[in-house]
C-alpha cells in the first residue's frame, strides 16, 4: 500500500527481487490482492480503518462521476477503465491510495454487491507490516553447502595452531616437563577424582 514511509519503502525495493522469484506480483487495485503490506505496525487498526473506509465510501459508476460535479478523489477499482482524461477534465483526481480517494469508480452500477464483495475480500486478505516482509520470504536452501564450507575454512585455519602447541608439548616431553608437571597437578587430580567418585557413592549412580 502507498502508506509506506521512505526506510520501508527502500527495504522492499531491496528484496523485490526475492518477491518476485518467489511468485509476489505488485498490484495497484487492493481488491484483486491476497496480501497487504501497510506502513502501520498495527494490523488490526489497519484493517478496521480500511474497514470503516469501504463502508463509507461512494460506490459509483464511470457514466456518473463524469457527469457530476468534479473535483473528487477517484480510486479506480476496474483494470478497464476509460481515458482518464475524461476524469481529469471535469477535475477529478485520480488516486492510488485507496484510503485518500472519496469515490469508487468501476463499470458495476450494483453499489451494495461491489461493497459487500470488498469487505469479504478484506476479511480474507492478509496484512502484513512491510519492515516484517523478510519473515515470509523463502529461506536459502543452501545453508547445508555453506555451513560446511565454514567447517572447512574453521578446520584448516586452527591446524596452524593445532600443529604448534603439538610441537610445543612434543618438546616438552623430550625435556622432562612433562614430568616435573605432573608432580604438581597429580595430588590435585587425586583429590578431585576421588571427591567425584565418593559423590558418585552418596547418589547411588556408581
Amino acid at each position: 500500500m502507498p502508506d509506506l514511509n521512505a526506510t520501508q519503502a527502500q527495504h522492499l525495493n531491496t528484496v523485490s527481487k526475492k518477491l518476485k522469484s518467489s511468485n509476489w506480483i505488485k498490484s495497484q487495485n487492493i481488491f484483486e490482492s491476497d496480501v497487504l503490506l501497510s506502513g502501520n505496525e498495527n494490523v488490526t487498526e489497519k484493517r478496521n480503518q480500511l474497514w470503516q473506509k469501504i463502508n463509507t465510501i461512494t460506490i459509483s459508476s464511470f457514466e456518473s462521476i463524469n457527469v457530476g460535479t468534479g473535483n473528487q478523489s477517484v480510486y479506480l477499482l476496474d483494470a478497464n477503465t476509460p481515458d482518464d482524461s475524461a476524469f481529469i477534465s471535469k477535475g477529478n483526481n485520480i488516486v492510488s491510495d485507496f484510503l485518500l480517494s472519496n469515490v469508487i469508480a468501476l463499470t458495476s452500477t450494483n453499489a451494495d454487491s461491489v461493497r459487500q464483495s470488498m469487505l469479504a475480500k478484506l476479511g480474507s486478505q492478509k496484512i502484513i507490516p512491510a519492515s516484517k516482509i523478510s519473515y515470509y520470504l523463502p529461506k536459502n536452501i543452501d545453508g547445508i553447502f555453506e555451513t560446511g564450507k565454514f567447517a572447512i575454512t574453521l578446520v584448516i585455519g586452527l591446524i596452524g595452531t593445532l600443529a604448534l602447541f603439538m610441537g610445543l608439548l612434543n618438546i616438552a616431553e623430550r625435556a622432562g616437563g612433562i614430568n616435573v608437571l605432573s608432580r604438581f597437578i597429580s595430588p590435585f587430580l587425586s583429590k578431585l577424582f576421588h571427591l567425584f567418585r565418593l559423590v558418585m557413592l552418596l547418589s547411588g549412580t556408581w
